[in-house]
């Protein structure tokens, strides 16, 4: 990686964000892990594992928006800066390599068990990982874009990318940067009522339909609390000790 891939944050402040992105890692590797299956020569002598292509994928979405956006958070001052667009598809790219690079490590310390099983391949995870930041990306450049950065932000550099033409039934409104935090947090957690993220945040029901409205700012007090707990790779159930009283909303 060259000087020109970053802004320049100083050696202290990329180490934490090392120690941040490492943090991730370790998360995920618990979500991932479960997920990697042996195969199996001959008929099988109890039921087989379902395959979870869709889950997987979803899975990988949410590692990789970590940590793209636990680096990106870092770039705030820089915003104005013509570089910043490029600095931000670079770190879209180095994200998806490091999630290629952790799978790898992952598969190799479980062998003979494989997320393979699920029937993904390594070209359709590189391809849904490119979309969805490239979302990311352009949500970053736009929500902060000066007078010197009122462009396009660059395309992610990924081999092996094919567009897909939508259908009118397709071309729909898409939900917003929360909207898919929100449903991709909902997709690993099933069991978390929305109620529940608003306890782990200690906000309220109605800051929650705010902040989903895009009617509170990035970087409030109740952005920061949400994005916490939706982030945090962890049921909102386990994430505040306190008992919720009974009506509270």
């Amino acid at each position: 990686m060259s000087d020109s891939d970053r802004p320049p944050l100083g050696a202290p402040i990329y180490d934490l964000i090392e120690l941040s992105l490492y943090s991730a890692d370790r998360r995920r590797w618990d979500q991932l892990e479960p997920m990697q299956v042996a195969p199996v020569d001959g008929l099988p002598k109890s039921l087989p594992s379902p395959k979870l292509r869709a889950l997987l994928l979803n899975r990988l979405e949410v590692y990789a928006g970590e940590l793209f956006r636990l680096e990106a958070d870092q770039y705030t001052e820089y915003k104005s800066k013509a570089e910043y667009p490029a600095w931000l598809s670079k770190l879209a790219d180095r994200v998806i390599e490091r999630v290629f690079n952790r799978i790898e490590i992952l598969e190799r310390a479980n062998e003979p068990a494989t997320l393979t099983y699920h029937g993904l391949t390594d070209d359709e995870i590189r391809a849904g990982l490119s979309g969805m930041l490239r979302e990311v990306v352009n949500s970053y450049v736009w929500k902060s874009a000066g007078p010197q950065v009122r462009a396009e932000a660059p395309q992610i550099q990924s081999a092996k990318i094919v567009e897909v033409p939508t259908s009118d039934a397709e071309s729909s409104p898409k939900p917003t940067q929360r909207e898919e935090l929100r449903d991709s947090y909902r997709a690993n957690f099933p069991d978390a009522g929305i109620m529940d993220i608003c306890w782990a945040a200690k906000q309220y029901y109605r800051e929650w339909t705010r902040w989903l409205k895009n009617e509170v700012k990035d970087g409030s007090k109740p952005d920061r609390a949400f994005r916490h707990v939706l982030l945090s790779g962890k049921d909102a159930k386990t994430l505040r000790r306190e008992i919720r009283p009974k009506n509270w909303k």
